[in-house]
């Protein structure tokens, strides 16, 4: 034992210490003062089983104990014992009042009127010290409300302005233009990626359509790039789309070239036969 000096016995404890406790069988020795609530507490501690005692001293007979474990009341206060009913006596005795010189005496309770000469002069002047510090407390508190409240008045609201990070959108752009192009595809919404994708589209036929125009020695391989690129644009029904809404001009020009390649098309086709 000089080892294991801080074991204890653990086959026994009250309920309000097991409260939060699960064992596999547990036994419980009822009591007079017990009661529904902390009953529930003591009969819910079980995986398996339960088992509950009681002694004739404690309770006459089988109903009693249920109803005794079955009731529903608060806390016990002066009220509840104060017309000698049901084990006042027994109670007070068991609390440290047992002077007899007070079993026999009436007791007159009065739950508005307090008589001022019951109470000695050291509770006269403990009852108005609590009183003064009542009302300095209360008083403390209107004058910290008041002032907060001044204080929130005068403190004019001011919004935290928002970085500027222009420099370093555009510097990083700069430096590593993919990795800024990945990044902001990212954060993109669908409808805008379609959208931009589509533009690429229309930027590079309006380029290749300029240099067919200026006409020279690159012109005709740049008409041999538009049809590839025309007919890469009327087969993706979101670009064409795009193109309707915003560049109807470019739209027409590419329906009369994929009409164009579908007669080169079919004409190629009966050679063939």
């Amino acid at each position: 034992m000089k080892r294991y000096d801080q074991i204890d016995y653990g086959y026994a404890a009250t309920v309000h210490k097991a409260q939060g406790v699960t064992v596999d069988r547990s036994y419980v020795l009822a009591s007079k003062y017990l009661d529904s609530h902390v009953s529930y507490v003591a009969l819910s501690r079980h995986r398996e089983s339960v088992d509950l005692f009681y002694g004739r001293d404690a309770f006459s007979s089988k109903h009693d104990l249920v109803k005794t474990l079955g009731r529903d009341r608060a806390k016990d206060v002066t009220l509840d014992y104060a017309n000698g009913t049901g084990n006042s006596k027994e109670f007070a005795q068991w609390r440290g009042i047992n002077n007899k010189e007070h079993d026999h005496q009436p007791v007159a309770l009065d739950k508005n009127i307090v008589d001022e000469n019951k109470f000695s002069a050291r509770e006269r002047e403990q009852l108005a010290r609590q009183e003064k510090l009542r009302q300095f407390t209360e008083t403390a508190k209107a004058e910290r409300s008041l002032q907060g409240n001044e204080e929130k008045a005068n403190v004019p609201l001011v919004k935290n302005p928002r970085e500027d990070f222009s420099d370093f959108k555009r510097q990083f752009e700069e430096k590593y233009p993919e990795r800024a192009n990945t990044a902001r595809l990212s954060v993109m919404p669908e409808h805008e990626k379609k959208n931009e994708k589509a533009m690429k589209f229309v930027h590079e036929y309006e380029r290749l359509s300029n240099i067919v125009d200026k006409g020279g020695r690159s012109s005709s391989m740049a008409e041999e790039h538009l049809k590839t690129l025309s007919s890469k644009m009327a087969r993706q029904k979101d670009v064409m789309q795009h193109v309707h809404e915003k560049h109807e001009t470019i739209a027409k020009e590419i329906q009369q070239r994929e009409k164009v390649l579908q007669r080169e098309k079919s004409l190629d086709r009966g050679m063939e036969l």
